[in-house]
C-alpha cells in the first residue's frame, strides 16, 4: 500500500485502473463508443501457491495466453500479433516482459510454456480453463 495524503492506494490496483481506464478511453474515442468495455468491478488477486492449487499462477499465465486461440481469432499462439506469448516461448526476439521475473515467479522455463500450451491445445483442455 502506497499512503497518499490521508488514503492508502494499493499501487498494483491503481496501476490496473489507470491501464484499463486509458485503453476504454482510447477504444471509445476510436470507435465513437461510450462507456465500460470491460467488466465492471474488475479486480486484481494475488497469485501465490498457497492457493487451492499450486499450478493457479501458471494456469492464470495459460489462460491469457489462450484467450485468442480461444475466440478463433488465430490457429496458432504465435500467430497472435498483440501476444507476449512468442516472446516468453522464446520464438521472438522482442523483450517487452520481464522473462526472468515471470519464469522465477511461476518456477517454470520456456519449454513448460511451450510445452503446455501445445498440450492444451493439442488436447482440446481449452474448455477446462475457460
Amino acid at each position: 500500500m502506497k499512503k497518499i495524503g490521508v488514503l492508502e492506494f494499493n499501487v498494483i490496483s491503481l496501476g490496473i485502473k489507470n491501464i484499463l481506464n486509458g485503453y476504454t478511453k482510447g477504444v471509445n474515442k476510436e470507435m465513437g463508443f461510450r462507456g465500460s468495455i470491460f467488466t465492471q468491478n474488475t479486480k486484481e488477486k494475488l497469485l501465490t501457491n498457497q492457493d487451492k492449487d499450486e499450478h493457479y499462477p501458471f494456469i492464470c499465465f495459460n489462460y491469457i495466453h489462450l484467450n485468442p486461440l480461444k475466440a478463433n481469432l488465430v490457429n496458432h499462439l504465435n500467430n497472435w500479433t498483440y501476444s507476449s506469448f512468442p516472446e516468453y516461448s522464446g520464438i521472438s526476439n522482442n523483450i517487452l516482459c520481464n522473462h526472468s521475473l515471470a519464469f522465477d515467479l511461476l518456477e517454470i522455463t520456456v519449454h513448460d510454456i511451450e510445452n503446455t500450451n501445445n498440450s492444451l491445445v493439442k488436447n482440446h483442455h481449452l474448455h477446462h480453463i475457460f
